[in-house]
């Protein structure tokens, strides 16, 4: 679980314990509450020393998501030390058929892949849930729809980061909920827990193909649903230094 150097990853230094305590969670358990008996960090002496002080040992998290994004053989090739996340997340889009314009930066990646699990997942949500995702986001569309939720959702989040944050925390919830059983409803207001119930079995219905088992490539069990924490993340360090 060697740390690559990365600049995509290197933000999480600046985590707090309890920003990372969800992302630490689901790399270390399933959704049945049990240990995942493959990951390494528990065993980690800074891990030993410092848990639950998440942020003591930040670079040990992070080489686990490189580690888990990597075909295991390719790892052992580079001395242990996983994928940087660029590629990972490239991976990841790819398994989940989200298509982003070339040369796209981490930022836009991470915007169109949530905003694309959002979208399908908003297909399955029934036209009377509807005005629980306008009350969560506060907006009042002329089409209580769901393309006309969508419509102005894309607008919205264009121009207010509070709520791109929003519905990077949906999916990443439902992410959490569908590998680790992990809510974030005890971190975020009252007021979001009804939206983020709503999108759980939505979310899970689009991951649950995606994130099958495979003994060759990438654990992609273990590092979709860690991606989508980390987009959540990126997203509230990002809106917290613009302040």
């Amino acid at each position: 679980m060697k740390y690559r150097q990365d600049p995509d990853l290197d933000f999480l230094k600046q985590c707090t314990s309890r920003e990372l305590d969800i992302l630490v969670k689901v790399l270390l358990f399933n959704k049945d509450g049990q240990p995942r008996s493959i990951v390494q960090l528990p065993n980690h002496p800074l891990y030993k020393e410092h848990a639950p002080n998440h942020a003591a040992y930040w670079e040990v998290v992070a080489g686990e998501i490189q580690r888990y994004g990597s075909n295991p053989l390719a790892a052992l090739a580079r001395a242990g030390r996983g994928k940087h996340y660029l590629k990972i997340l490239d991976n990841v889009c790819s398994r989940l058929t989200v298509h982003y314009l070339p040369d796209a930066s981490v930022e836009v990646m991470e915007r169109t892949l949530c905003l694309t699990l959002f979208t399908r997942a908003l297909q399955h949500i029934p036209s009377e849930d509807l005005q629980v995702i306008c009350y969560a986001f506060d907006f009042t569309p002329a089409d209580m729809s769901n393309k006309g939720i969508l419509q102005v959702l894309v607008d919205t989040i264009r121009l207010d980061d509070h709520a791109e944050c929003l519905l990077r925390m949906i999916v990443a919830n439902g992410a959490a909920m569908h590998a680790s059983g992990i809510s974030y409803s005890k971190v975020a207001a009252k007021k979001y827990h009804t939206v983020l119930a709503l999108f759980e079995k939505p979310l899970a219905m689009e991951l649950e193909g995606a994130s099958s088992l495979s003994m060759t490539g990438a654990a992609h069990w273990i590092i979709i649903p860690s991606v989508l924490q980390l987009t959540f993340l990126r997203a509230i360090k990002g809106l917290n230094s613009s302040r």
